[in-house]
């Protein structure tokens, strides 16, 4: 698969964070460590700076919750605990559901790991955001039902040079060591494959510089609506702070908005995301 954007993944290991170095760095998107459990006291200390500050560098900003939970009533806690901490954020990417080689985790069965990311991503899809999962590539192909999920984003973890998870996935983090302008120290670092949401993936030759297939995405306009239409808006958000819903359908406000970034790139003002704004979109 070709690449989509190179992205961070951050918490409040990484401290104070210069988002407009990391911006002009070359990264395009960011995960932001919202918290950890059950209790909103385990809200990350730096989600609101790394937050507003990856918003407003332009980035796509997602977020992620580590779990430990090991029931499924625990999945839909720490849900309920996620979505009071991020209450009123807009967020470009998924709401990740983070698991990991937690010990009483670890005990559980395949069945059981499972239904709790699936209960986690049911209720924070209920609560308005998109859901995913992210673990390593040997805990998706091991230690999960990773067949059952194909409802929900997956961002796999494996540090080497080529990603072997077999679920299909949007993200991979391929290191816990990278170095990035305006960030102390190691980073995690990801690349994004598809736009999660969007049926669009990265597999043939006529790509832009950012490696994105502009061949296989349709042209959009006033009237039309799906995954597309979702992933156009959520990045109007991210890169023009255009304040749409992105509910998926192409209005008078999604058409002002593209008319508004085609008017700031030197396009055509058509209010149509056609082969030309999305090259632009997809790699400004």
């Amino acid at each position: 698969m070709a690449t989509v954007y190179r992205g961070v993944d951050v918490s409040k290991w990484q401290g104070s964070i210069d988002w407009d170095k990391v911006a002009a760095s070359g990264v395009k998107f960011a995960f932001v460590r919202a918290g950890y459990g059950s209790s909103a006291s385990q809200k990350d200390s730096k989600l609101e700076a790394n937050y507003k500050g990856a918003r407003a560098a332009g980035l796509l900003v997602g977020a992620y919750w580590y779990s430990y939970a090991t029931t499924k009533a625990g999945g839909q806690a720490e849900a309920a605990t996620c979505l009071e901490v991020i209450a009123g954020k807009e967020f470009d990417l998924p709401v990740y559901f983070d698991q990991e080689y937690e010990a009483k985790i670890v005990a559980l069965s395949t069945s059981t790991r499972t239904t709790i990311c699936k209960a986690f991503c049911d209720a924070i899809q209920a609560g308005g955001y998109t859901p995913g999962i992210y673990a390593s590539t040997d805990w998706i192909n091991n230690k999960l039902t990773y067949k059952t999920l194909t409802d929900y984003s997956i961002w796999a973890a494996q540090y080497a040079s080529s990603c072997t998870c077999k679920a299909e996935y949007d993200i991979w983090q391929y290191s816990s060591k990278g170095s990035v302008s305006g960030i102390s120290g190691n980073v995690d670092m990801d690349y994004m494959y598809t736009i999660p949401g969007s049926s669009s993936t990265t597999t043939t030759t006529t790509s832009t510089s950012g490696g994105f297939d502009v061949s296989t995405l349709s042209t959009i306009k006033s009237g039309s609506s799906g995954a597309q239409v979702k992933s156009l808006q959520s990045l109007l958000n991210g890169k023009a702070s255009a304040g749409l819903t992105v509910d998926g359908s192409f209005g008078s406000k999604t058409e002002a908005a593209v008319e508004s970034y085609q008017k700031g790139q030197g396009l055509s003002q058509d209010g149509i995301c056609g082969p030309k704004t999305w090259t632009s979109i997809l790699t400004t």
